[in-house]
């Protein structure tokens, strides 16, 4: 199959300020061989979606899956769910729609992994979290896809009051992945939090659009982003944070901090504020830079060699994102997988 003879589907316009440094079209004409409507369990329940998003994005991939599974926790549990998602065979496409309801005053906590053993392949990935009043979700996703890869990847939100959600997102992978975080605060004192450290290699991509609109009182969104980017690596950082005039006592943050580790290392930083009240507390600002040449002058004069005294200050430049991480499992899952080991 190919993506552009779907006739539902509309490619993103790169004339839109949002999308003017998005690269789809490769993605958009690749002939797949197959196409895999993932399924987790039998214990979930499988809708069709028919109301229509307001985000392309996310009707782009439902125009190629409009089936939704829908996933209710309704208990608290010590230990997250984890879910993995591998693509092994060539020249495949896995789209999935997962709806995600934490009921009232339950604490819960997930994992999803991506991976890919295959070349040409590409996962479309819609995810719709609904916390309802006084629930906490936890959600981290970790990806790993490689090179010739591509990986289309949305979040929205729905969040009842005094609802906490924290999204920890790693992209390790060498391929090409576009993350699409939208969240509309509509209720009072909901917390939202996005938590993320891209960490690239080679020609590998990774673009975060993130959208966040605060129309009711006294809610908050942290939105921290850490790129550490080598060889010729590209990340896209574009965040923008919307305070409606009635939404008195916010609390909006964004932050972008990137380490430039080759000469051929590429960061398109664009913080954004819109607001439209007096009464909230906000901030965003972007750093791009190196490692410190003086603090690795002073790891080195005290007989620290130059290639561990770098791992050293790199280590101290990730550590904040895993250290953010607000359940202590998941903490032990994400360290774990990438061999690392400091808390």
């Amino acid at each position: 199959m190919k993506l552009s003879d779907i006739k539902t589907i509309i490619l993103p316009d790169k004339n839109d300020e949002e999308f003017r440094k998005i690269e789809l079209s490769s993605l958009y004409e690749h002939e797949f061989k197959k196409h895999v409507q993932f399924k987790l369990n039998e214990n979930t329940s499988i809708i069709t979606t028919k109301d229509a998003y307001t985000n392309r994005l996310f009707e782009w991939v439902r125009g190629v899956n409009d089936k939704q599974e829908v996933l209710r926790i309704t208990q608290q549990s010590s230990e997250p769910l984890v879910l993995m998602y591998e693509l092994k065979e060539d020249e495949t496409l896995l789209s999935h729609s997962l709806k995600i309801e934490v009921a009232d005053n339950i604490k819960a906590s997930v994992i999803e992994l991506f991976k890919t053993q295959a070349q040409n392949s590409a996962f479309l990935i819609n995810r719709e979290f609904n916390l309802e009043k006084n629930s906490q979700l936890v959600y981290a996703k970790i990806q790993e896809i490689q090179t010739s890869n591509n990986m289309v990847y949305n979040i929205t939100l729905e969040q009842d009051n005094s609802s906490y959600c924290q999204i920890n997102a790693f992209e390790y992978g060498d391929g090409y992945t576009l993350n699409n975080y939208i969240n509309e605060l509509n209720e009072p004192e909901a917390n939202y939090n996005l938590n993320a450290l891209v960490k690239l290699h080679n020609s590998s991509t990774v673009a975060n659009l993130i959208r966040t609109i605060h129309n009711n009182e006294s809610c908050l969104s942290n939105i921290n982003v850490k790129h550490s980017l080598n060889d010729a690596s590209t990340a896209i950082f574009k965040a923008k944070s919307i305070v409606k005039e009635k939404a008195l006592y916010t609390k909006a943050f964004q932050s972008s901090n990137t380490l430039l580790q080759s000469d051929d290392a590429t960061i398109f930083a664009q913080p954004h504020l819109e607001i439209a009240t007096d009464e909230l507390e906000a901030s965003h600002g972007a750093t791009t830079g190196a490692l410190n040449k003086e603090q690795l002058l002073y790891l080195q004069s005290r007989g620290i060699k130059q290639e561990h005294a770098s791992r050293i200050l790199l280590d101290a430049f990730e550590k904040t994102i895993y250290e953010n991480i607000n359940n202590q499992k998941v903490k032990e899952y994400v360290l774990q997988h990438q061999g690392v080991y400091h808390v």
